[in-house]
């Protein structure tokens, strides 16, 4: 049954060659192919009834074949049956001689009692009654068996039947195929001789002044070898080119919220799922929370929090699961901590910390799952540690660390452990961790041993492991690594040998390596990385030889490579990458021609692009885009046109869309968004 299967891949096989030479042909001279098409099209109808058919027949072949395997078991069934009644019948038989053996033998005894003779009787007449009804059981199932037999005898006729009528279709479609074969060749040869197959390219262009930026030009022609082109290659020649189009990418302002010239100025862009938060002034009720779905309908002032042209300020928008947590100020409870869903009902003050009209500045929120941390002045404890989980009644101070203030800052989020910077009093600026209680919110280590500071700055993540710059007092300030334990919490490398630091910056992760930039005395300012041994701390390139530095800056990972801002002495600071060799770290583009810089700024990863905004000396600064090419670094648009700045930034994804703030020289700094491609 299973020989339909190759008939059926050939049919698809030719409907897909006939598509191939007859969809989307333009010809350069007419051919009267109707005869073959009319035929092809009836064997298409015929081929379809038929596969209808055997789809059918391969229904009805299933259910036969699982009506013989039931009437097959319950013949089985019936046999074990019978076989057991037939068994019980000669126990019962062999029983019943011996009791007539019995009763006569009690009937000739003479001191035997009409009682005895009695109960005999009656067990022989049980006995004779049972033996009846196994007779009848007996002959029921020599019924039922004999219907069995019955019935698989007519399936199995039913089934050589639609083996027989499965096979007459298939046989039927491959002689159907056969002519198929013959017409299809003659239309690919006359499609062939008379005529060639439209080709589209896109190419991507660096600036097109139509677009005033980059875009993609559609190119459309026959592959029929004009000019220097080729018939029939599948390849699209410049020669064979007949229509050019500009497709500029879907870039610009979608809604002037402070109407004319003056800035809205949108702030702290944050996507919470797929709606864009920011903060803006319409000039009516002040710098306010707003909303966006890319829409200009859809971009909308959530809520005027401090009522009229106040303004709240929010600031710091984090967002915790699909909730968007900040800092506002009502006009009446300070600078307080807030929440909002996206609607102006769900948009609330979480708690009064310092309660009345004071503030206590929620700044530098950190989740760590579904609990906020934040630092806050309750107007009794100073700047202490506290957590939220939106709640009033869960919002609070997890420890007062030092009675004048703590300050705790560079909150950073290990696994489901806080760490961050804090001072008790006693042991100046080191580092602590927290588990969100009380007594498990302590010192991880005195670095700087006493009362000095060691200024944990910097902590950055990877695994479980928390790296970070601190000062010891005897080597400067350098690379240190904790588990979360005092034994665990130790100097990486003394980069700078002795008390000068090595000042390690802008620590960034990839996979297991850690980059970041700094000093060792000789060679100045320049790219470093570690795997957090002494050993495997070293120097990834001497970018700009000898002991000038080459000041690497906003070191940013896009999938395995590494992009910052560095400056070789020859071509002024440009867009650098690396993939952590000394020879696959290379300037990508010398964007400001010359020893100019050309000002990078906002490095910003989406998916494997990386956007920026740039200088390039005569489009003023305005937004860019790479693929870690020469070739792929370009502007994506220059909105402020000629060579007035745009100042594009606050980059900010949401889907595929990229969102951020610029000024096109006519309405003011508002808020852009870029249709990634």
């Amino acid at each position: 049954m299973r020989s339909s299967t190759p008939l059926f891949l050939a049919f698809l096989m030719f409907t897909a060659t006939l598509a191939g030479c007859i969809g989307g042909d333009e010809t350069s001279e007419s051919v009267d192919i109707t005869p073959y098409t009319e035929q092809i099209d009836a064997n298409n109808v015929t081929i379809s009834d038929l596969l209808t058919n055997i789809s059918q027949l391969e229904s009805d072949y299933a259910d036969s074949q699982s009506t013989v395997g039931q009437l097959q078991q319950d013949i089985v069934n019936f046999s074990g049956l019978l076989s057991t009644a037939n068994q019980n019948i000669a126990s019962m038989e062999s029983e019943k001689a011996s009791l007539e053996t019995q009763l006569a033998s009690t009937q000739g005894e003479q001191n035997s009692t009409e009682q005895d003779v009695a109960e005999l009787q009656s067990e022989l007449s049980a006995l004779n009654a049972s033996l009846n009804e196994n007779m009848s059981t007996v002959t029921s199932l020599q019924t039922q068996l004999s219907a069995a037999f019955s019935d698989l005898s007519e399936a199995n006729a039913q089934i050589v039947l639609l083996e027989s009528n499965w096979a007459n279709a298939n046989a039927t479609i491959e002689t159907l195929l056969t002519g198929w074969s013959g017409a299809n060749s003659t239309i690919a040869s006359l499609i062939s001789t008379y005529s060639a197959v439209t080709l589209t390219d896109i190419v991507e262009i660096n600036y097109s002044s139509i677009c005033q930026g980059i875009a993609k030009e559609l190119g459309q022609g026959l592959d029929n070898g004009d000019g220097n082109g080729t018939a029939a290659d599948g390849q699209l020649h410049v020669d064979e080119i007949d229509s050019l189009a500009i497709i500029c990418q879907g870039i610009g302002m979608f809604k002037n919220i402070r109407s004319g010239s003056t800035d809205s100025f949108p702030y702290s862009l944050t996507a919470v799922g797929n709606t864009l938060y920011f903060r803006a002034d319409d000039g009516v009720n002040g710098k306010e929370l707003w909303k966006s779905d890319g829409t200009s309908s859809g971009t909308v002032m959530i809520k005027d929090i401090n009522s009229g042209s106040g303004g709240s300020s929010p600031n710091g928008l984090t967002a915790v699961g699909n909730i968007l947590y900040f800092a506002a100020d009502d006009g009446v409870n300070g600078t307080e901590l807030w929440k909002s869903d996206g609607t102006a009902s769900g948009t609330l003050l979480v708690k009064d910390i310092n309660s009345g009209s004071g503030d206590s500045n929620p700044w530098d929120f950190t989740a760590v799952g579904n609990i906020l941390y934040f630092r806050a002045n309750d107007g009794a404890n100073g700047y202490e540690l506290w957590k939220s989980d939106g709640t009033a009644s869960g919002t609070v101070m997890v420890k007062d660390i030092n009675s004048a203030g703590a300050s705790p800052s560079f909150l950073t989020a290990l696994g489901n452990t806080l760490f961050f910077q804090a001072s008790d009093g006693a042991n100046g600026y080191e580092l602590w961790k927290s588990d969100g209680t009380e007594t498990g919110t302590m010192m991880v280590k005195d670095i700087y041993s006493g009362s000095d500071d060691s200024y944990p700055t910097h902590l950055t993540a990877i695994g479980n492991t928390l790296y970070f710059s601190a000062d010891d007092g005897t080597n400067g300030y350098e690379l240190w690594k904790s588990d979360g334990t005092a034994l665990g919490t130790v100097l990486v490398k003394d980069i700078y040998s002795g008390v000068i630091s090595g000042d390690p910056e802008h620590l960034t992760i990839i996979g297991n390596t850690l980059y970041f930039s700094a000093i060792d005395g000789g060679n100045g300012y320049e790219l470093w990385k570690s795997d957090g041994t002494a050993a495997g701390t070293v120097m990834v390139k001497d970018i700009r030889s000898g002991s000038t530095s080459s000041s690497p800056y906003y070191l940013t990972a896009v999938g395995n490579t590494l992009y910052f801002e560095a400056n070789d002495g020859t071509n002024g600071t440009e867009l650098w990458k690396s993939d952590g060799t000394s020879s696959g770290t290379v300037m990508v583009k010398d964007i400001n021609s010359g020893s100019s810089r050309s000002y990078l700024e906002h490095l910003t990863a989406v998916g494997n692009t990386l956007y920026f905004s740039a200088d390039d000396g005569t489009n003023g600064y305005e937004l860019w885009k790479s693929d870690g090419t020469a070739n792929g670094t370009m502007m994506v648009k220059d909105i402020n046109s000629g060579s007035s700045d745009s100042n594009p930034w606050d980059f900010t994804a949401v889907g595929n869309t990229l969102y951020f703030a610029a000024d096109d020289g006519t309405n003011g700094n508002e808020l852009w968004k870029y249709n990634i491609f």
